[in-house]
């Protein structure tokens, strides 16, 4: 069992566990560090919360050879859970997930990957975490990544957007269980969104389409640069004790 700053107590053997608090920063882009834990609202059946400390993300995208076998090994004391993700159709093929419990420079965390090569490490702050309303696995096997910049005089607007209206609004398509939303400690693309699907055909269901087909997200995506979208089949999945 573990219970780990704002993360709630996460069941170590195959059972449900509860859904992590949800992190959100409305007035700008770093990871709120207030002490206390208060609601900001409801909203389809889902309460939103601000937990008392950071959480973080180290990305490594990576390389091998198809006769690899890469593992994520990192220090139990500085991550809470890791995933291994094998990428679809993308380049480097490889993903390193590590949760941290609060942001990591990712200089540090060159050696937590084996067995790779070509290794591209970022770090984030945690800015919003969102479970569905429905009854899910704990265990989702697919990752949908949107990695992308947008220009600085519309980022208050992107946020907005994302917070308000984009994240609600697919969490509740069947096979879309959870969305996370990220922003770099340093570096470029700047903002990332993670989607745990328990459905890879989700986005493209007709409940999916629908729920991206407003004139908000038509007029919001068509100002993403340098954007990087990506699939990934969950190899490998621990949590800490």
């Amino acid at each position: 069992m573990l219970q780990a700053n704002g993360y709630g107590t996460r069941d170590s053997g195959e059972g449900r566990f509860p859904a992590p608090t949800c992190h959100w920063d409305r007035g700008n882009d770093r990871a709120d560090t207030r002490n206390s834990v208060r609601s900001v609202g409801e909203q389809r059946g889902r309460r939103r919360r601000l937990p008392a400390m950071d959480a973080g993300l180290v990305m490594h995208r990576f390389s091998a050879p198809d006769s690899a076998s890469p593992a994520a090994r990192a220090p139990a004391t500085a991550v809470i859970e890791t995933r291994l993700y094998k990428l679809a159709d993308a380049a480097p093929n490889w993903l390193a997930w590590y949760e941290t419990a609060g942001p990591a420079p990712e200089t540090a965390t060159e050696d937590w990957t084996q067995g790779a090569t070509d290794l591209d490490a970022m770090s984030f702050a945690l800015r919003r975490d969102l479970h569905s309303s429905r009854q899910t696995d704990s265990s989702t096997q697919w990752l949908y990544v949107v990695h992308t910049d947008v220009p600085d005089d519309v980022a208050a607007e992107y946020n907005a957007w994302y917070d308000e209206e984009h994240m609600p609004r697919l969490v509740s398509v069947p096979g879309i269980d959870r969305a996370r939303r990220y922003v770099s400690l340093r570096g470029h693309p700047r903002y990332l969104t993670a989607y745990d699907l328990s459905d890879p055909g989700a986005f493209t269901s007709p409940e999916g389409l629908q729920a991206r087909k407003t004139q908000r997200t038509e007029r919001m995506r068509g100002l993403f640069t340098n954007t990087r979208r990506f699939t990934g089949r969950l190899i490998q999945h621990e949590r800490a004790l």
